[in-house]
């Protein structure tokens, strides 16, 4: 931090680095989303920002959220229903 006082509050200690901007942020300005501090600012520009596409389809959601165990649940699911459509068509 470059300065020990908040961007926003000059009479209040800094305790975090927003990690958008890089200001210096109080315990009142700074908010901590995922494991990262953040001002007000970049809060509202997160929120702003569209969720992405990949986060629509299932399998990256599986991979990111579960990582492996995920991906092998969404296999046996797969080969499960293969499995079953084949014995019905037997």
């Amino acid at each position: 931090m470059t300065s020990t006082t908040c961007a926003n509050h000059p009479g209040s200690p800094a305790v975090a680095l927003c990690v958008g901007c890089g200001d210096v942020l109080c315990a009142a300005c700074s908010t901590r989303i995922q494991g990262r501090n953040l001002c007000a600012r970049c809060v509202a520009g997160e929120l702003a920002r569209p969720p992405e596409a990949s986060q629509s389809s299932l399998l990256p959601r599986l991979v990111a959220y579960g990582g492996a165990a995920g991906g092998a649940v969404l296999l046996i699911a797969v080969l499960a229903g293969l499995g079953l459509a084949l014995h019905t068509l037997g």
